[in-house]
């Protein structure tokens, strides 16, 4: 299988589980992704795709915050 197959492969898995909110299974990928693409050679995009996976985790973690958060109020 070429790298670009197996590359777009795992990001639409990566993509699918997100929809699907298996969020573990799309961290996975996601890392699998960016190995396959050090591997490949392509440094500058492999660091392209960490920085924005930090920040998307970053953001996804901020808002599970707020929705447990709203959660608690609306609770009480």
């Amino acid at each position: 299988m070429k790298q670009r197959t197996l590359l777009f492969l795992l990001l639409l898995g990566a993509s699918t589980a997100r929809a699907e909110k298996f969020d573990n299974l799309g961290d996975t990928l996601e890392q699998l992704a960016l190995l396959v693409l050090l591997l490949v050679g392509g440094m500058v995009v492999a660091v392209c795709v960490g920085i924005y996976w930090l920040f998307a985790r970053n953001q996804r973690k901020k808002r599970n915050a707020q929705e447990r958060e709203q959660a608690f109020y609306e609770s009480l």
